[in-house]
């Protein structure tokens, strides 16, 4: 991936994420007034989260991005045998020889572990990884975020809803790849098999976040009203 194919990727990706957030902003605007009482803090935890959220977001693309190329070189020898069967029986269909099986085929230079595709990766998570280690604590011990905690919650929802539709994604490709006559492609199961790897987990653990703070949060609001 080069540094222009990453800036593409930013222009294209930052409206996105502009507009969502400025709908999301526009929703708890409109609950924080009919709530009692008001979240005096809500437009610079907002911004703070929706910060925190980008991070988030970045160092998962970095992890992604690994174990994507991780997943393909796991799998490329079964897609070499793939190939070199449909290679074998073409060529019994045209009468030629068969050509050399898979596990016969010369053995291929051994793999360096940190090349483009995981410098790529690393340098997109540990971007993101800075940036979650900065605005977290400030979110955290500079706001009252404990005790009014819904903008940060809201961009775990949205984070879990991103998560979910990308694993659901990936489930409906990969059982419509399982049911297809023949073989099952397997060139892209590396790009199936890493993301779900990545964002499976991702959205179980969005999903604890979500379910956990509802009780953490009316505890938080309990203590705050005793003292």
């Amino acid at each position: 991936m080069r540094l222009n194919e990453l800036m593409v990727g930013s222009y294209v990706t930052i409206p996105v994420l502009l507009i969502a957030a400025l709908v999301q902003y526009i929703l708890l605007r409109a609950r924080n007034a009919r709530a009692v009482p008001h979240d005096p803090q809500l437009g610079r935890k907002f911004l703070i989260a929706f910060f925190l959220h980008i991070s988030i977001l970045l160092t998962i693309v970095g992890l992604s991005y690994s174990a994507v190329d991780w997943a393909e070189y796991a799998i490329e020898p079964m897609i070499d045998a793939q190939q070199a069967k449909k290679d074998a029986e073409q060529a019994r269909e045209r009468g030629e020889d068969t050509p050399l099986p898979a596990g016969m085929l010369p053995p291929k230079a051994p793999r360096d572990w940190f090349n483009d595709q995981q410098r790529v990766a690393a340098g997109l998570a540990s971007s993101g990884l800075i940036y979650t280690l900065l605005f977290w604590p400030v979110l955290r011990f500079c706001t009252n975020a404990r005790q009014f905690p819904s903008a940060g919650r809201s961009f775990v929802g949205l984070r879990l809803m991103l998560a979910v539709i990308i694993v659901m994604v990936l489930t409906t490709v990969s059982m419509v790849g399982v049911f297809q006559k023949g073989d099952t492609e397997l060139r892209g199961a590396g790009i199936v098999v890493g993301l779900a790897a990545i964002w499976g987990p991702t959205a179980m653990i969005h999903l604890t976040m979500l379910l956990f703070s509802k009780h953490w949060h009316r505890g938080e609001r309990q203590r705050s009203e005793e003292n």
